[in-house]
């Protein structure tokens, strides 16, 4: 949780429903004008995105690279991982071209030898060239400059063909004899949202680079090389430079070195085609080796024979090595003994051998650079960190900086052990092996990690390579990596800016004032809290039992329609996120998360066909999905639908956790029936407290539902719940009870439950009859939902009745409403910043210290009168829910809306150490309309437990004591220095600072910038294969 605060009284704010509408991107109206922006999101309105860590723009979201999954891919803490965000079975091909006249020959040989080229590189050599379509997609990008004026094309399709037939039709032009290439490499690889990672990225130039600078070794510099460096570490891409340079080009000089220096970072290549028939043996031979590439040794500027274990997936498994050395160099390059020659160039050797266990480099001339590499998918990635709190990281090491390193791997066999070593490019060693563990965190993406390299100071600036080695009984399985070392000279221990000081921080939560209407400091989150809106997310999580099959194909059958019920997206704008987990007694598996409704669809759709089941779940593993879906919510508030068959009778424990419900998500169940069950509400315990703690929904399913979408239509943009009863006897008299419903509301839903549900009767306020049968959206034997337009009818307090053939029966009812309400508790009644579960539950005192209850009422301002509010506690029995016992009923006093968030507090309640409570605000006007009604369910688990808290120390109410620095509710948000940004409770530091809290000043040389100028774009051309030119007069195009 993030808290913003904002310290005096003298703050005042006043927020129109225009206000809320002009911020952007989850914005927070200050006041008509302003607007306070979240986490990477800037401007006046909150309308300009920053995707962090090379993210790619995709409307207002972006796309992240492997392991960073949120909206703007920002800094986190572990969350399991998102196995759609880490797929790398499907992958792109970007091809970034020169389009100078001069290129007129490597353009046409591109054109013809492209779909051989593809052909070749979708077949395993490891499976007698068996074919596989493992690429997604295939992207254009094209660019040359002449004088001021810049011509940039662009293309993307899914289809080989179309591809071609736009490689047909490009046309080429004079340009300078240099070219911004880096900057073209760099736009390559941000343009295209659905850009894969580990993508083939091939180069074709036969010009110097004008973008290039000097070789520095200090990232802050922030030059276009370190920039194509930094992407290739994020997103794993290949990029292989495919030169031809003019003969005499001296190749020393920055723009030509350059090649030279990223392909040495990255682990790439740069080969030298100075005709046709080069560049067609390239693409052909060399190029078309490229299936699942992974390499297993690396060297660069070696001048002595040497030797690589490659560890080979399977023994007769064949292992490519490529040779390159300096262009114009005269000497052979050398051999590998028992090697076939596959492809030989000017510059560059590839050889390749089956069965290899040692790959013996012999017969060497002058200094050269190998590449040894198998056709594999198992692949690991690795990451360097200054904070094992945050979950992944990049390749970066900052010298003199404490480094940790974590690593994900993918497809080995499970190994005894793992361990990494450094060595430089040039083979030589670095720092020796750091053996593996277990990250003590629960659920990280990148799951395993390393000893802290403390002494980074040693290691020589520049690129370095990590060589893993996966221990088994006898033998290793090896990868290499690239990584670099960042240039710094030294850090300092001093604070950046300010942190707020003790004595401030304890005016801040502790602060105690007489009575008054009145807050000293004011919640800036409470203004706009999601819970105030409909739901922004939904995720599905499916049990795999065998008995919910045909519910899972009814599913996939209707999951677009079920989707476009939520408006997912607008011309500028993705609204909501979608995800999916899955889960049995063995695992719980986030399968993906999307923003793009289409690729959910798609995604779904593809898990479901190929999904596992078994036919008895000893214990599910729903707990742990509950868990999971929690830290996958990103975009709250969520809507959860579980399903679950009623054969499934218990659930794993998971830690304690799984019963501190976020307020912000809303647990439904879905109950599909075994045939055998006859206990309409037969949901395990746990699960059962779980839908009741977060608002949820029962609701019974048969077997074989031909059809969700009304159902589904009827759950969605259901906001408000105003009526939850239900009875164990329903079948020996009818169930007669009062519904409630508001005034203004724009939609109403009533849903019944009860094994045989039979003879319902709605009457309105006024005594009218409301239509049963006409207005039943979706039904089964068991269960009933009626949506009714509430407008035609005489809102207040409606009667209902209804029977079951045998046992027990239940009435809830929810409407859409523009009135927002949300509840707190707090020590005092001045505090604006409360806290959102009971903390009375954490206090060891035997004491009920009395607390407030602040709440925020939201009205649209057509409709904001003055209203008198009446607050009832009730105590629900777990064993009985149908017989709430009334604790207590309040009435609710105003609170000065210019400096508090929360309008209306309670005066001091001693809140019941009772399991489960429910709150029910209700509202009438002058006229006796019923204006607002609300439940919302509170859990108190016991005993007394303070672990939840980071420090585990409570005050007197069972408020978290937070430590030094920390803050939230829990007390795990970090309060980040200046100039830093809190992200999910980590600090991201801003440029040349780090530490927990970006307290550390990194101090290095003054560093000289480049100057970056924007891009303008026109597009042109279709959807499906879309081709834009954009011509601007402009010295070069960076950003």
């Amino acid at each position: 949780m993030r808290i913003l605060l904002l310290l005096g009284a003298t703050f005042f704010f006043s927020v129109s429903i225009n206000a809320y509408e002009q911020c952007e991107n989850g914005g927070t109206p200050i006041n008509s004008t302003a607007c306070q922006c979240p986490a990477f999101v800037a401007g006046e309105r909150c309308e300009i995105v920053k995707c962090q860590r090379w993210g790619i723009p995709d409307k207002d979201r972006c796309v992240c690279a492997p392991g960073w999954y949120d909206k703007y891919c920002g800094i986190r803490g572990c969350r399991p991982p998102n196995e759609g965000n880490l797929d790398n079975s499907k992958r792109s091909i970007i091809i970034v071209f020169n389009m100078k006249s001069s290129m007129a020959e490597q353009l046409e040989t591109l054109r013809s030898n492209f779909k051989g080229m593809v052909n070749s590189i979708t077949q395993n050599w490891n499976k007698n060239k068996e074919s596989e379509n493992w690429i997604a997609n295939f992207m254009f990008y094209g660019f040359v400059q002449q004088g001021q004026q810049l011509t940039i094309t662009k293309n993307f399709t899914e289809s080989l063909d179309e591809f071609l037939n736009f490689l047909g039709s490009l046309k080429l032009q004079d340009g300078d004899t240099s070219q911004p290439v880096l900057a073209a490499v760099k736009n390559a690889q941000q343009t295209f949202p659905l850009t894969k990672s580990h993508s083939i990225v091939l180069v074709f130039t036969d010009s110097p680079a004008s973008d290039a600078t000097p070789w520095s070794h200090r990232f802050e510099d922030k030059n276009l090389e370190q920039l194509c460096l930094q992407i290739s570490f994020l997103w794993r891409s290949k990029v292989s430079f495919i030169l031809s340079l003019p003969s005499g080009t001296d190749s020393s000089v920055d723009g030509v070195d350059v090649y030279r220096r990223l392909s040495m970072s990255t682990h790439g290549d740069y080969l030298n085609a100075n005709n046709a028939e080069e560049v067609k043996n390239i693409l052909t031979t060399v190029i078309s080796t490229y299936f699942f590439p992974e390499n297993v040794g690396v060297g660069f500027g070696i001048e002595t024979v040497t030797s690589i274990e490659p560890t080979a997936d399977n023994i007769n498994d064949w292992v490519f090595t490529l040779f390159t050395k300096d262009f114009g160099s005269k000497y052979e390059l050398p051999e590998v003994a028992g090697a076939t020659l596959i492809s030989k160039g000017k510059n560059y050797k590839l050889v390749a051998g089956q069965n290899m266990k040692v790959v013996n480099i012999t017969s060497v001339a002058g200094p050269y650079n190998y590449r040894t590499y198998l056709q594999s998918k198992h692949t690991l990635l690795f990451d360097y960190n200054s904070d094992m709190m945050i979950d992944v990281g990049n390749g970066i090491v900052h010298l003199g900086v404490t480094m940790h390193s974590t690593i994900r791997t993918f497809g080995f066999p499970e190994f005894q052990s793992m361990s990494y070593h450094i060595t430089q490019a040039n083979d030589k060693l670095v720092r020796e092996a750091y053996m593996a563990f277990k990250r003590p965190q629960e659920d990280c993406t990148f799951e395993w990690a390393f000893d802290p390299w403390v002494n980074t100071i040693e290691c020589p600036p520049g690129p370095i390579t990590q060589v893993h080695l996966l221990n088994y009984d006898g033998y290793y399985k090896g990868r290499v990596t690239p990584g670099y070392c960042d240039e710094i000279a030294h850090y300092s221990p001093q604070i950046q800016g300010n942190i707020v000081p003790d004595v401030q921080r304890n005016f801040v939560f502790d602060h105690s004032r007489a009575i008054t209407q009145s807050c000293p400091v004011t919640n800036i989150n409470a203004i706009n809290d999601p819970r105030l809106e409909s739901p922004n997310q939904f995720i599905f999580i499916l049990e795999q039992h065998s008995g919910n099959k045909n519910i899972y194909t009814t599913l996939a059958a209707e999951i677009e329609k079920i989707v476009n019920l939520t408006n997912p997206v607008t011309d500028s704008s993705y609204q909501k996120e979608f995800t999916l987990i899955v889960f049995n007694d063995v695992k719980s598996r986030v399968m993906f998360s999307a923003y793009n409704p289409l690729n959910f669809i798609k995604s779904f759709r593809t898990v479901i066909n190929e999904l596992e089941y078994v036919n008895q779940l000893e214990s599910s593993l729903g707990l742990l999905s509950i868990v999971q879906a929690q830290k996958q919510n990103i975009k709250p508030v969520s809507q959860v639908y579980y399903f679950t068959n009623q054969a499934t009778k218990t659930v794993a424990q998971v830690n304690r956790g799984w019963d501190i419900i976020d307020r912000n998500i809303e647990f439904n169940f879905f109950t599909i029936a075994d045939g055998v069950t006859t206990e309409i509400f037969s949901l395990p315990t746990e699960l059962n407290l779980v839908q009741k703690m977060s608002n949820g929904r029962l609701v019974t399913l048969g077997s074989n539902e031909k059809t969700l979408v009304n159902l589904f239509a009827d759950i969605m943009t259901m906001n408000a719940l105003t009526t939850d009863n239900q009875n164990y006897d329903c079948h020996l008299a009818p169930y007669i009870n009062n519904a409630f419903v508001e005034k203004n509301s724009a939609a109403t839903v009533f849903q019944f439950i009860g094994t045989g549900i039979k003879d319902i009767s709605i009457t309105d306020a006024s005594g009218k009859s409301v239509s049963v049968d006409s207005n039943t959206r979706f039904q089964n034997g068991n269960f009933k939902s009626i949506n009714i337009d509430s407008s035609t009818y005489t809102p207040g307090t409606w009667k209902v009745s209804v029977s079951t053939s045998s046992g027990g029966c239940q009435l809830s009812v929810r409407q859409k409403s523009a009135t927002g309400v949300i509840l707190g508790f707090t020590k005092t009644n001045d505090l604006d910043i409360v806290n959102s579960q009971i903390p009375i539950q954490r206090s060891l005192s035997s004491d009920n210290s009395p607390m407030y209850v602040p709440i925020r009422i939201r009205q649209q301002k057509d409709l904001e009168i003055k209203l008198n509010y009446q607050l009832e506690i009730q105590l629900v029995d777990t064993s009985r829910y149908d017989q709430p016992i009334s604790y207590q009923n309040t009435t609710i006093l105003s609170r000065d809306s210019s400096t508090c968030s929360y309008n209306y507090i309670t005066p001091q309640i001693t809140i019941p150490r009772n399991d489960v409570t429910s709150w029910i605000l209700t509202s009438y006007d002058d006229e006796n309309n019923l204006i607002l009604r609300r439940i919302v369910y509170y859990y108190q688990h016991s005993p007394a437990d303070t672990s939840v808290c980071h420090g585990e120390q409570v005050d007197k109410y069972g408020q978290c004591v937070c430590p030094e620095r920390y803050t939230g509710e829990y007390c795990w948000d970090r309060i980040c220095a200046s100039g830093a940004t809190l992200s999910y409770g980590i600090c991201s530091c801003s440029s040349g600072f780090y530490g927990d809290f970006c307290e550390l000043e990194l101090l290095m040389p003054n560093a000289t910038t480049t100057s970056l100028i924007p891009e303008t774009t026109t597009k042109t051309g279709s959807n499906i294969a879309r081709l834009s030119v954009i011509i601007f007069i402009l010295m070069s195009f960076y950003y």
